[in-house]
């Protein structure tokens, strides 16, 4: 359940960052959360390691 949580946040967040981008990658970058994308990856993991 976590791990569809934090998908769905992540996927609207990199949306939302590729909307803003303006063809910079810094731009990108500065307005991804990264410590959600690192949660969510964490939780992949997990998930994987579990079966």
């Amino acid at each position: 359940m976590l791990l569809v949580g934090h998908g769905t946040l992540c996927l609207i967040d990199g949306v939302d960052a590729y909307i803003r981008l303006g063809g910079e990658m810094v731009t990108f970058l500065s307005r991804t959360n990264l410590l959600a994308w690192v949660r969510f990856g964490q939780l992949g993991l997990k998930e994987l390691n579990a079966w």
